[in-house]
């Protein structure tokens, strides 16, 4: 679980490069049987995201909870990176 918590942005490398390494992490660690709730996922990349993001966060932050997911939320930032 440590690798998930410690886990920051790499400014050397985009977005998505981010998102997917921390994915890889979250997929690594559910093998091995550890609890990690989607909501500890989003909280994660909210977390990490660059600051030029802020307006997105926002965004998402205001979305109804139960349309809300990790996966939508990798979609939203891809459409994100999209028009950067």
């Amino acid at each position: 679980m440590q690798g998930f918590f410690d886990f920051t942005f790499n400014k050397e490398s985009d977005v998505a490069t981010n998102i997917s390494k921390l994915q890889n992490v979250v997929h690594r660690l559910k093998a091995l049987n550890q609890d990690i709730s989607d909501e500890m996922v989003i909280a994660k990349i909210l977390s990490i995201l660059p600051e030029y993001y802020r307006h997105f966060v926002s965004a998402w932050e205001s979305t109804m909870d139960k349309e809300k997911n990790a996966a939508k939320l990798d979609c939203e930032t891809a459409v994100r990176r999209e028009q950067t």
